[in-house]
């Protein structure tokens, strides 16, 4: 187990001549357990409990408030380094560094979080909640799953190899997921290891802390799932730039936002959409904060990418320079509908395309052109591959476009008043997706998009 060494305060009380007790009282708001122990060593790296995890408590309750507690014999006006940890199973928080001159220390901490205080019988064990997770459908067939995390300068997030444990279960949707708690509050990007503990391992992806993540995990591989009942896009990237390694960082309101810190998210898998190749991060929560993206190689090169992106759909965005004129265009709609919101989707043969999944893309900026009035959707790729369109309102009504309409210019929808979809369209059999969009043989429970020919309805089952 590694431990950290913190710096040492200036001017250390020297050894005093007579031996006292010192208490550690610790109010224990982790999710470990009573295993637990306390490590310390002081400003001469000698051990005040003993090698590591150090000594383990025993319980006191004093005015309610049960504590564990450690006893410091000697070590008078020593600074000593104070370690809490699970017993040398994977979880570690360092409560402080103090000078052993006083009787009693009372902290609280959840793991992440420490609070000193001086009254036992008032103690401050209220934290800003530390509630994210890795949520993982477990197929590896490992007796032991283990999560072991790293960024630059901070390894061991999850404690000392081979990390954390994962033996919490939750039902989530019908879902049965096993997960382990993960700390941090977004700013720092951690690479994932999962490994059996016993010399079996793989690469897990690259992921901000202090947010949930979704993971179905095989003895060799990962793919990362949309979080259950939240929807999620992916973001496209043409990469011009040349680059060893791309990364692309966003920002709201001047802060970090849904990659954490900079540089931002590696992005390092590809996709081929409708004959193209792109770079591609999946699983991007909604949002309607518009963010601001910058691409960058992590080394002191970038670019800003024009305009602020809501996620409300599949975005596409090109990094680098050297693109085309005419690489993307504009589809105009002519609204008459009436309705309160607009979508326009997108599919090709049975699948959904460049919108992604139903109801599409969500249209709110608006135009004139020639006198008209239109609403528009900005910067569609480029593509020869002839697009279906449906426009809707996300609540059961919806407009079939007729004709099929290649990328390869701005196009105009016009006059596009309401209809009501069919239920049934006869002679042609339902197929059936879920809400992003995967193809579904048997649907159960839950909702799904019901496509009949060119009607597309919502069915609940």
């Amino acid at each position: 187990m590694k431990k950290f060494l913190l710096p040492f305060a200036i001017g250390a009380m020297a050894l005093s001549s007579m031996a006292a007790t010192h208490n550690i009282y610790v109010a224990n708001k982790t999710t470990w357990g009573n295993d637990v122990a306390l490590y310390s060593w002081n400003l001469d790296n000698v051990e005040c409990f003993g090698q590591w995890p150090g000594a383990t408590s025993v319980q006191e309750t004093i005015s309610g408030v049960t504590y564990d507690k450690f006893v410091v014999e000697g070590h008078d006006g020593e600074v000593a380094n104070l370690i809490f940890n699970n017993n040398d199973n994977g979880q570690q928080v360092d409560l402080a560094t103090v000078t052993l001159n006083e009787a009693n220390y009372y902290f609280a901490t959840d793991g992440v979080n420490v609070n000193q205080f001086t009254d036992p019988a008032n103690p401050d064990v209220s934290f800003d909640p530390v509630n994210t997770y890795i949520y993982v459908l477990d197929n590896t067939g490992w007796d032991t799953l283990y999560a072991y995390a790293w960024a630059t300068d901070q390894a061991d997030v999850l404690g000392g190899w081979p990390g954390t444990a994962f033996t919490e279960t939750v039902t989530i949707a019908g879902e049965t997921y096993k997960r382990a708690a993960f700390p941090g509050n977004g700013t720092i990007q951690y690479n994932l290891i999962f490994n059996n503990g016993e010399g079996v391992q793989f690469d897990g992806p690259t992921c901000p802390s202090g947010k949930d993540i979704y993971l179905k995990l095989t003895a060799d591989s990962f793919e990362i799932l949309p979080t259950p009942g939240v929807s999620t896009y992916d973001i496209y990237i043409t990469d011009n730039t040349g680059w060893d390694k791309l990364y692309l960082y966003a920002y709201y309101n001047a802060a970090d936002s849904i990659f954490g810190g900079w540089p931002g998210i590696e992005v390092t898998e590809t996709a081929t959409v409708n004959g193209v190749e792109y770079k591609v991060i999946r699983g991007v929560e909604a949002t309607d904060d518009a963010q601001n993206f910058i691409f960058n190689n992590g080394d002191g090169e970038q670019i800003d990418v024009e305009g602020e992106y809501p996620i409300n759909a599949d975005l596409f965005l090109v990094a680098g320079e050297s693109v085309p004129v005419g690489d993307t265009y504009d589809i105009y709609i002519e609204d008459n509908t009436g309705w309160d919101d607009l979508y326009l989707y997108a599919y090709v043969g049975d699948e959904p395309s460049i919108f992604g999944a139903w109801p599409g893309v969500h249209v709110t900026e608006t135009a004139t052109v020639d006198g008209i009035d239109y609403k528009v959707v900005r910067n569609v790729p480029a593509t020869e591959v002839a697009q279906t369109f449906i426009v809707n309102n996300n609540a059961g009504e919806q407009v079939d476009i007729e004709g099929e309409y290649a990328i390869n210019e701005n196009i105009y929808l016009n006059n596009v008043t309401s209809a009501v979809s069919a239920i049934e369209v006869a002679g042609e059999e339902c197929i059936y997706f879920n809400l992003q969009g995967v193809r579904v043989a048997q649907p159960e429970q839950g909702i799904f998009i019901c496509r009949q020919g060119a009607k597309v309805t919502k069915v609940v089952k």
